[in-house]
């Protein structure tokens, strides 16, 4: 195991490249996309019972007698692959490299973010889960430069933040979405950025609904 930083890293890092290789053994189901989940934990107690490691708890302390792996499988929506040539202002030569390159992946996490929302059926979209699963699926970054990049991108303004209950843990869960009216988003998703999620209602022909239940009571 490639020991190095915490925990987290190296459940970050091992995920997709279990993902990697069960898929390429033909070994995960065929329908749907599926992803590895990767948690080091304390073996089976008396009772049976699996406990998670601390997961900030540095990676130096991994020890192959001390703690398991517990590998689990979720799964994920088919995001979109990056298309050849993003359709983004790139910006000046003059610019470093390193200024170039963030701005690149700032505009594939908003491509990943975007499709994401609007296929996803649940009421939120968790930070942890979109940076892990979602974002590392279909980039096939490292674990580093995804925090990097969804850090950068919500310091930007390109993706805020909000707390979500999680009862019964005491720390709630900080959940994310697009900023659709940033410049950023406005420019990588064109002029719909802002109508991709609104729901147009459809209008019918014949009388109203509220009319119609009034005039069968009467």
């Amino acid at each position: 195991m490639d020991i190095r930083k915490n925990f987290q890293t190296v459940e970050s890092d091992l995920a997709p490249q279990i993902t990697t290789v069960l898929a390429h053994q033909k070994l995960l189901p065929t329908e749907g996309t599926y992803s590895a989940k990767v948690e080091i934990c304390l073996p089976r107690d008396s009772k049976g019972k699996i406990r998670k490691a601390r997961r900030s708890a540095s990676a130096e302390n991994w020890d192959p007698q001390k703690y398991v792996l517990l590998i689990s499988f979720e799964k994920s929506f088919a995001v979109a692959k990056p298309p050849s040539r993003l359709v983004v202002n790139l910006p000046d030569p003059g610019i470093d490299r390193e200024q170039q390159q963030g701005d690149h992946d700032a505009a594939r996490l908003v491509q990943v973010l975007d499709e994401v929302e609007r296929k996803t059926t649940l009421s939120f979209i968790a930070l942890k889960k979109f940076r892990d699963g979602y974002l590392a699926n279909a980039t096939g970054w490292n674990s580093e430069r995804c925090d990097e990049t969804l850090r950068e991108s919500i310091q930007t303004g390109v993706v805020r933040t909000r707390k979500i209950p999680n009862p019964p843990s005491p720390f709630p869960t900080t959940a994310i979405e697009l900023s659709r009216q940033h410049p950023l988003v406005q420019r990588i998703l064109g002029p719909s950025a802002e109508s991709r999620l609104r729901f147009d209602p459809v209008r019918i022909a014949g009388a109203a609904l509220s009319e119609t239940v009034l005039k069968e009571r009467r």
